[in-house]
């Protein structure tokens, strides 16, 4: 994923995500702000085990917001 498509989503703190790893692993959870536009990185709070993550973007094959 690139930092413009990234930043065409838009995000604000708080909103309910989908995302999917260079694995193929995919993940909900919550965007929690802290974009840092020179690492390209943001903070996550993983559902599946409950961990605040930074986030690479370029290491995302998709992310999505959820409704």
């Amino acid at each position: 994923m690139t930092k413009y498509d990234f930043e065409s989503l838009k995000l604000s703190n708080g909103d309910y995500i989908w995302l999917m790893n260079e694995g193929g692993e995919g993940f909900f959870g919550y965007y929690l702000g802290d974009y840092d536009l020179s690492k390209q990185t943001f903070k996550f709070q993983n559902h599946s085990n409950g961990q605040k993550e930074i986030i690479y973007i370029i290491k995302l094959q998709k992310l999505q917001k959820e409704k």
